[in-house]
This record gives C-alpha cells, structure tokens and sequence, in this order.
C-alpha cells in the first residue's frame, strides 16, 4: 500500500503475504498436506476500505481471500494535552484509532477471536504491520515459544543509542512491561 523506497517496489503487505505463502509451501512439503496460515489484519474505519481494495485488487498476494481476515479497531476520544475533548466539528468529537493498546477488544468485538476457534488456531504471531524487518510466522521463534510452554514470547532488538524512541521490555514489581520514554 505504501512504497517503503524497496529497490523492488514491493509493499510490505507483499512482502508479508509473500512470506506467508513461502511458510504455507514449506509446512506442505514437511508434512506432506497443504495447509493455510491465517492473516488478520488490524485496520481501522478509516483504513479499512482500502486496506481491502488494496488487497482485493493485488489478489490478496497469491493467498487464499479468505484467510486475509481484516478487522477495525476501536476509535476513542482525542483530547489535548489540558485534558480536554477535541471536536472535529461544533457538534462532534474527534476520535483516533485506539492503536495497538486496542488489539485485544478488537478481536473480541470484531469476532476475531471466534474466528481463530473455529479454525482450530493454537497460537498467534501479533506484529506491527509497518515493521520491515519482521519475519511473520517465524517458526523457530514460535516453536521455541511452544517448546519451552510459554503463555506469550516477545522478540526485541537492542536499541542503538539511550534516546532512540523504541520501548524497553523490562520487569517492573514483578511484572514485564513495554517503557516508553516520550
């Protein structure tokens, strides 16, 4: 949808959808049954409709339409930095996605999680669409995290300098969190 400057001209939806399909290809062959990894997708009301334009017109990519399962997330309120409401209009309130703190109402409200039960889906793989050096599905990442029986497996990158805007996983009283430093 957007060209990241790739000497390919390849959207990152391209790439990921790209990946899937490889990661499809070789679980056939390992397991000798063709079998489809499911991608849904967060949008909102206001990238919703291209989002599956987008899709609709590159043909979902090579995947089945119906495993690209695109969902919206929540709008909430916006407010300034006094705390008070911002209206898009004398007789509206403006609202923004709620962002990725929404994932988990989102798949709940939106029937996502029903959808996940029906297919009989065991785990997921959560990931910010925009981030280029994702490997989707990584199955030695998710295999570790199965492996070992872990409820949940976060994978980071150091950050290159103190001030660089990326959060930190850490335990705070016994509690592992996401810092940001704004």
């Amino acid at each position: 949808m957007y060209n990241v400057g790739l000497p390919s001209g390849k959207s990152l939806y391209q790439i990921q959808a790209e990946r899937i399909l490889r990661l499809q290809e070789l679980a056939a062959h390992a397991c000798g049954k063709r079998g489809t990894v499911p991608w849904y997708i967060m949008t909102s009301e206001h990238t919703r409709h291209t989002t599956d334009d987008f899709f609709a017109r590159h043909g979902y990519f090579g995947l089945d339409a119906s495993s690209v399962v695109l969902f919206e997330q929540e709008m909430l309120p916006c407010f300034d930095f006094e705390g008070k409401i911002i209206l898009e209009k004398p007789n509206k309130f403006a609202a923004a996605p709620g962002g990725n703190g929404g994932l988990y109402r989102a798949l709940l409200k939106e029937g996502v999680l029903a959808d996940m039960d029906r297919r009989g889906i065991k785990y997921v793989h959560v990931f910010g669409v925009d981030n280029i050096l994702v490997k989707v599905a990584d199955p030695h990442f998710l295999g570790y995290c199965v492996a070992k029986g872990l409820e949940c497996g976060n994978k980071v990158v150091q950050k290159t300098a103190p001030n660089e805007a990326v959060g930190v996983v850490c335990l705070v009283n016994g509690v592992w969190q996401v810092l940001i430093d704004r």
